[in-house]
């Protein structure tokens, strides 16, 4: 799944409706479109997660720096999407030359909502016709 994200001069918004859903790893991307004063940055995305009920209930904010693609793509970190809440995420750029230029955006928050997996029980073995009938 892709959350759909528009980046005009420093404004970044959140345009997709999908709601990120706690618990996915590997899964869910973000995609950035940029207005042209962005052209020729090396372009980062950077995810925040501050959560006092994560990591033995103490206050903690983690954040990660992830490359985007040139197409606009970067994956978002499994670590941010531990639990229902919320995550940040805002870019910034860096064009090198004789000084080197950074832009910089405001952040945004993605809800999470919760998953519906059951953490740290066995699922029961489903009954032959449910697998028949699929």
């Amino acid at each position: 799944m892709i959350l759909e994200f528009t980046v005009e001069n420093q404004v970044l918004r959140l345009i997709s409706r999908n709601n990120a859903v706690a618990d996915s790893s590997g899964y869910l991307k973000a995609h950035f479109t940029f207005t042209s004063d962005w052209d020729n940055t090396v372009k980062l995305a950077q995810f925040k997660r501050t959560d006092s009920t994560l990591y033995n209930g103490t206050a903690t904010k983690i954040f990660f720096n992830i490359a985007i693609d040139e197409n606009g793509y970067a994956i978002i970190p499994w670590e941010v999407l531990v639990g229902d809440g919320k995550f940040n995420v805002n870019v910034y750029g860096q064009i090198s030359g004789d000084t080197v230029t950074t832009i910089t955006t405001n952040s945004v928050d993605v809800v999470i909502s919760e998953s519906g997996i059951t953490d740290g029980e066995l699922p029961t073995t489903p009954t032959d016709q449910a697998w028949e009938d699929c």
